[in-house]
């Protein structure tokens, strides 16, 4: 703060204890942190000062939770319409013969069902993410200084 650095400043460390040491003492003198990485041994304290936190506490938040239902649900009828194409293909494959038009009509009503849904999952799948980006952005955006707990050694 004392040189007003206009953007985030990024701050690595080894462990959760020396990351939540340096949060508690920016806290204490009014920086905002922002805490990024493992949540397992974070302090109670400084719970309001982590990523994840301030991710539920995002006003798009409850929008994020529906899109991931609605791509949790997709896939289970993708999954579902998947398994009840592949049974009619063996069925139709066992009654042997020239498939009836009828059975040509289902099978390729059946494929393109499949293939729709497929295409509406990957547009909501963007959604998702194009939320959850507008999500990280602000949060990082209002942080004074980001900690990032990190397992690996940088070289």
């Amino acid at each position: 703060m004392h040189f007003e650095v206009p953007q985030p400043v990024l701050v690595c460390t080894y462990t959760n204890v020396a990351v939540d040491n340096l949060v508690e003492g920016l806290a204490k003198v009014g920086v905002n942190p922002l805490r990024v990485g493992s949540q397992g041994n974070i302090r109670p304290s400084l719970i309001t000062h982590s990523l994840d936190y301030k991710m539920q506490m995002h006003h798009l938040y409850p929008t994020f939770g529906e899109v991931t239902k609605d791509i949790e649900n997709l896939a289970n009828e993708i999954r579902d319409l998947g398994a009840r194409y592949t049974k009619f293909l063996r069925k139709t494959e066992v009654l042997k013969g020239a498939p009836t038009k009828r059975r040509m009509a289902t099978t390729e009503n059946m494929f393109k069902d499949l293939e729709m849904k497929k295409l509406r999952l990957k547009g909501i799948q963007r959604k998702k993410y194009a939320i959850e980006q507008k999500m990280l952005r602000d949060v990082v955006a209002e942080a004074d200084v980001v900690r990032y707990f990190s397992t690996f050694h940088l070289q």
